[in-house]
């Protein structure tokens, strides 16, 4: 039996297939397969896990790593996009009263917290038994780094700056604030000092 597979590709959208191998609802990578010369291809669809598994040592298996990385990227990018808006919908109201008692951090500067907590908490999965996801102090600052990133690129460290966030501490006090203010929730074992001596931009924690 011959078996070829003709170029896979990764699709802007997921596809409205269920993976071939487990079942997952809109796979993101589909591959024509041969089995047999002479017999036309069958088309499947995979999810990236699968994918992996089914056809690692494809040449072209780095390009489409890389791609589906982008594609994940993007679409998280998109969510939070979506979650800025219900925020500035909602919450503007609340966070203008919280500026004007605390005059620390801008309306901007909630902005880009409340961006860094969507983007660490879509990247974590849920605990088991819990009802929902939560990022600790660790993945909350590498959220806001990757996010100061995509946002500001290569002035990410002066653009931060300019909004309050020199180092990790920074983060931390205006998390803190939120939650004493009832505007974030927190776990019995969320600590201020978790955020101590965490890098933020290459910037040590104090």
């Amino acid at each position: 039996m011959e078996r070829r597979v003709d170029t896979p590709a990764a699709r802007e959208k997921p596809y409205p297939m269920s993976c071939f191998v487990c079942g997952k609802p809109r796979a993101e990578f589909h591959a024509s397969s041969i089995f047999m010369p002479g017999e036309l291809p069958e088309s499947r669809a995979y999810c990236e896990a699968c994918f992996v598994a089914t056809f690692d040592g494809l040449p072209q298996m780095d390009e489409l790593r890389a791609h589906a990385r982008k594609l994940r990227e993007k679409e998280l990018d998109d969510k939070i996009a979506r979650d800025m808006e219900k925020l500035r919908a909602h919450f503007r109201p609340k966070l203008e009263e919280l500026i004007a008692q605390n005059p620390r951090f801008s309306f901007e500067s909630y902005e880009f917290i409340y961006a860094s907590l969507r983007r660490a908490v879509h990247d974590t999965a849920p605990e088991p038994g819990s009802c929902g996801r939560h990022a600790n102090a660790a993945e909350l600052v590498r959220a806001a780094e990757e996010q100061a990133r995509r946002a500001w690129g290569e002035a990410a460290l002066t653009v931060a700056q300019s909004l309050g966030f020199s180092s990790a501490s920074d983060i931390r006090d205006i998390v803190f604030y939120l939650v004493e203010n009832g505007c974030l929730g927190r776990r019995d074992g969320d600590n201020p000092t978790d955020f101590d001596g965490l890098p933020f931009l290459n910037a040590p924690s104090p």
